[in-house]
């Protein structure tokens, strides 16, 4: 027994002397590609032509169907995303860059985005800046700058206030039920 004991150190710690000439793995790369793997295509090519931002209706059904954002938006507050807002934001849902986001149960989107390749709608982005939720369809996407994004349709002049917040909805001029009435 005692053989076979010292036998196995001896195995053990050769195997261990041989392993220490090996470089050490990055598993930064591994764990990338994981991320990338769960992104669907779309997301991870992003080669879209251009890209519109548009304010929803709040609809909390768009979880289940954002195909239905055609027929949930304002056509009057279609804005059109300059180049280089298009390449920040396909940067991120193609999991290029990486952004932490911190996902709520609360869904009403106010805010949406139409992005477009030879003139079809491709993908589709809907948040909510009140719960900092977004849903992308096709699904799978990396994560988004949302506060990013909130500056974006506040330059465009566009209402962004949380609506869970009385004195933000207050001292907003613009209400997102204005479009729809």
């Amino acid at each position: 027994m005692k053989h076979v004991l010292y036998f196995l150190f001896i195995s053990l710690l050769a195997l261990a002397c041989q392993n220490q000439d090996k470089p050490v793995e990055d598993h930064t790369d591994v764990e990338s590609e994981i991320i990338n793997d769960k992104i669907g295509p779309l997301w991870r090519k992003a080669k879209f032509d251009s890209a519109v931002g548009i304010i929803l209706n709040g609809d909390n059904k768009l979880y289940f169907n954002l195909d239905a954002m055609d027929s949930s938006y304002a056509p009057e507050t279609r804005r059109r995303l300059s180049d280089a807002q298009l390449h920040a934001l396909s940067a991120q849902l193609s999991g290029q860059v990486e952004v932490e986001s911190e996902p709520s149960e609360c869904f009403q989107p106010y805010h949406g985005i139409f992005f477009y390749q030879n003139g079809e709608v491709a993908g589709r982005l809907a948040m909510c800046f009140s719960c900092n939720t977004f849903y992308t369809n096709p699904e799978n996407s990396g994560n988004i700058n949302l506060h990013m994004l909130k500056k974006m349709f506040s330059d465009w002049g566009l209402p962004t206030y949380d609506w869970n917040n009385e004195a933000e909805t207050a001292s907003s001029t613009t209400k997102y039920g204005d479009y729809f009435r």
